[in-house]
Order: structure tokens, then C-alpha cells, then sequence
């Protein structure tokens, strides 16, 4: 949960209000990471990804080298997350 928390960059209890529906009234920004990692939108139903744990930690993995690069605003990580969805979808 912390590394979650670290990408969406709230608290862990915010990321756990949200998990255990404590909290419905979420943020954008922050719904739109959850979303994203969380492999819903957009939904890791292609045909190149065939394991989606593998695509899950892809998802995680752009986020973190985009935080691990130097202060990171929100849409900057999940820019980084879509380029990456990008990427593997397009080979680019």
C-alpha cells in the first residue's frame, strides 16, 4: 500500500478509506492512477498482453522510474504510465 500511495501521492489511509469504500468521493487525479495501475482504464485486454500481472507491474514500474526521476506531479506519473501502455501496445 505504500508504494500505491507513493504514486497516487496521498496517504496510505486515503488509499485504504478508498479500498475499503471509507472514502467514494476520490480525486481525479488520484482515480486516474488507480485506474491505470490497477490495469481498469485502460484495461489490459490486448492481445500482446498476455499476463496481466506482467502488464500490472509494467504499469508500476513506468510510474516508479517516473517518480525515481525527480519530483513528479500527478498527471506527470500517469503521463508516464500511458506512454508506457503506449509503448507496449505500439512497440514505440
Amino acid at each position: 500500500m505504500n508504494e500505491l500511495s507513493e504514486i497516487c501521492q496521498c496517504s496510505e489511509s486515503t488509499i485504504s478509506r478508498i479500498g475499503t469504500g471509507q472514502q467514494q468521493a476520490i480525486k481525479a487525479p488520484v482515480s486516474d492512477i488507480l485506474l491505470a495501475v490497477g490495469c481498469i482504464s485502460p484495461y489490459a485486454a490486448y492481445e500482446e498482453w498476455s499476463d496481466y500481472d506482467s502488464e500490472q507491474r509494467s504499469r508500476y514500474a513506468d510510474a516508479r522510474r517516473r517518480i525515481d526521476a525527480g519530483p513528479a506531479t500527478q498527471a506527470e506519473v500517469l503521463d508516464a504510465i500511458l506512454d508506457g501502455i503506449h509503448s507496449r501496445i505500439y512497440g514505440e
